[in-house]
C-alpha cells in the first residue's frame, strides 16, 4: 500500500496552495507575506508545492465589522492613548467613551482532501486594546491604522504530519441468522 492511499499529508508529498483575500484584504503584498509564511510550515514538514494535487491547503482571509468601545483618554500634557472600556488611567487624564465600528480580520486555514475538510484553524485579528491617536486623526482612523492582518500566524500553524485520510466506515446491517429468534 502506498502511502497517498492512507495519508493525504506526508513528508515529500505534493500539496496545492490556495490563498483567498476578500472584503478588504486584497492586496499582492499581503499575498506575498503569507505565502512566505505558509511556505515555512510546508517546508518544516517536507511538502511540496504544486499546482495540481488532491490535498489542498485553503488559505482565507476576510474582513469582519465589529464595533467597540473604547475609553479615549487625554492627558494634560497632551498625549492622546485609548483603552478599552473598563481600564481605568491617572486623574490627570481627561475620559471619553467612543463607541465605533472597526475592521478587523478572520483568518482560516483548512487543509482538504479530495472534498474532505480535514483540518480547520482559525486566528482574529481585532483593534488593540490600547493605541495611540495622533493629533488630528480620529479614532476610527486610528483603529484601522493599528489593524492588520498578520501573516506570521500562518507559519505558526502545526499540522498533523503524516495527516491521516479519514476512513470511510460502513455500517454493518442488522442481519437475523437463521437460529436466531
Amino acid at each position: 500500500m502506498k502511502q497517498s492511499d492512507t495519508f493525504a499529508a506526508y513528508p515529500g508529498c505534493k500539496i496545492r496552495l490556495v490563498v483567498q483575500l476578500v472584503d478588504g484584504a486584497e492586496s499582492a503584498q499581503l499575498r506575498e507575506k503569507i505565502m512566505w509564511e505558509l511556505k515555512k510550515t510546508l517546508e518544516k514538514n517536507d511538502w511540496k508545492i504544486v499546482d495540481d494535487a488532491p490535498t489542498v491547503i485553503l488559505v482565507r482571509v476576510e474582513g469582519l465589522t465589529t464595533t467597540r468601545t473604547f475609553k479615549l483618554k487625554r492627558s494634560t500634557v497632551g498625549s492622546v492613548v485609548n483603552t478599552l472600556k473598563g481600564i481605568f488611567g491617572n486623574s490627570d487624564e481627561q475620559e471619553e467613551e467612543v463607541t465605533i465600528e472597526c475592521k478587523g480580520w478572520k483568518q482560516t486555514l483548512e487543509v482538504k482532501h479530495l472534498e474532505t475538510t480535514l483540518v480547520s484553524q482559525q486566528h482574529y485579528v481585532d483593534a488593540p486594546d490600547k493605541f495611540d491617536v495622533n493629533i488630528n486623526e480620529s479614532i476610527k482612523d486610528a483603529a484601522k491604522r493599528a489593524t492588520k492582518p498578520d501573516p506570521k500566524w500562518f507559519s505558526t500553524v502545526e499540522l498533523e504530519n503524516p495527516l491521516p485520510i479519514p476512513v470511510q466506515r460502513t455500517p454493518v446491517p442488522n442481519i437475523k441468522l437463521a437460529d436466531q429468534k
